[in-house]
């Protein structure tokens, strides 16, 4: 038998919806990946009742359309796991942030030891470190319980709708597995559980051969690509010209792919720059351009999707993060040779910083050298560990 599924995904940004509810078949063969998700701090977003109730709904009802056999649900997506388990429908949590938080061993102990997801904190902290960490953890738990509560309270008003545990210790308890879109050889070492299912990056079928002249112009480019909802001012932008600026004094040959999500106008409003630096505000597959021989160093903001990504191609990387879990990714690069990551990333870059840093990613080949080790690593991975674990669990059944 080929279980009918149902995807839960999540998703934030401007235009997108909230949540969205896709079905499919399994097979061993192919499948749609389910999409990631950007992940969501609770202590800082609780969504409303009103919307909570909204997308139990949309679940709900592609519960009752698709009937599926199993559900693929998002962990940030709350209503979803909601309805899953209200409906006795059998699900697979999938987690496409840092999932350390997730994957540790549930007790204070193991909070003391590890970093928490969001501090960007190293496995090698000092005890001021893990001092702070605790407190982090501590705050975060609490005003998580606030929230949850309170959104549990709200919602709890509906007699029809039965609020369940969001806790991570839940999850294993009511799920067939949770999904991590990692492996663990890019994570710190933890108890091994075989409620995880390392999937390593679910990345989509792209265009690989439709180049842009100007990547094949240049054989050494280094691609500066700052995630989907980061917007710089012009400030901001300057201060990457100067980077260039000084990295092409030591590597004339060197070319620089800027993408930022300004406006065209915005662009037009920068000085002239020279022709090894290109600037856009829209690329039609960053997968293709990772994937192009030319492209050296990989500077990123640090999004799970965006740093798998890099490291799925052999991209050595220079972690600028911004928010969240990109400082976790960050400090990830940094620990396990695959990178660089830079300290002052707010309010703005420290030029110098930046710059020297890059350098030392074109110049020390054991950078390169790692992140090809890591990319053969997560192309051992892919969807297809997902799938073999869902239809292994219908054949047991």
């Amino acid at each position: 038998m080929i279980p009918t599924a149902v995807f839960c995904p999540i998703k934030t940004g401007p235009d997108t919806p909230l949540a969205r509810v896709k079905s499919g078949t399994f097979s061993s063969q192919s499948i749609e990946a389910p999409p990631a998700s950007i992940a969501i701090n609770i202590s800082a977003v609780t969504p409303t009742a009103l919307i909570f109730k909204e997308e139990y709904k949309t679940v709900c009802n592609a519960v009752e359309l698709y009937k599926p056999d199993v559900a693929v649900v998002d962990y940030t997506f709350f209503a979803g796991r909601c309805a899953v388990m209200n409906l006795n429908v059998p699900f697979f949590c999938n987690v496409a942030f840092s999932p350390l938080s997730i994957i540790r061993e549930q007790t204070w102990a193991a909070a003391w030891k590890y970093p928490q997801t969001g501090t960007g904190y190293s496995m090698e902290m000092s005890i001021a470190t893990k001092l702070r960490n605790f407190y982090y953890i501590v705050g975060q738990t609490l005003v998580g319980a606030y929230c949850i509560g309170t959104l549990a309270y709200q919602v709890s008003k509906d007699s029809a709708l039965r609020f369940r545990d969001m806790s991570n210790s839940a999850i294993f308890q009511h799920s067939r597995g949770v999904f991590i879109n990692t492996i663990l050889d890019f994570e710190y070492p933890v108890a091994k559980n075989d409620h995880i299912i390392p999937t390593g990056p679910l990345i989509s079928t792209f265009d690989n051969t439709n180049f842009d002249p100007w990547l094949n112009d240049h054989e050494t480019i280094v691609f500066i690509g700052l995630g989907t909802i980061t917007k710089l001012d012009k400030a901001a932008v300057e201060q990457y010209l100067a980077v260039f600026k000084i990295v092409s004094r030591k590597f004339p040959e060197c070319a620089f792919l800027f993408k930022t999500n300004n406006a065209l106008a915005d662009h037009q409003a920068l000085p002239t720059v020279p022709e090894n630096i290109r600037i856009v505000n829209y690329l039609p597959s960053q997968l293709a351009v990772l994937n192009h021989p030319h492209i050296k160093v990989f500077v990123s903001h640090c999004g799970g999707n965006g740093v798998h990504e890099g490291l799925y191609f052999g991209k050595p990387i220079l972690g600028v993060p911004k928010w969240s879990d990109c400082y976790d990714f960050a400090q990830r690069i940094q620990d396990f040779g695959v990178g660089l990551r830079v300290f002052k990333t707010f309010p703005t870059i420290d030029v110098d910083e930046v710059a020297t840093k890059m350098v030392r990613l074109l110049t020390e080949r054991r950078f390169t050298e790692v992140a090809m080790k890591m990319m053969f690593k997560m192309r051992s991975f892919g969807l297809k560990v997902a799938v073999d674990a869902i239809l292994n669990e219908f054949h047991e059944e």
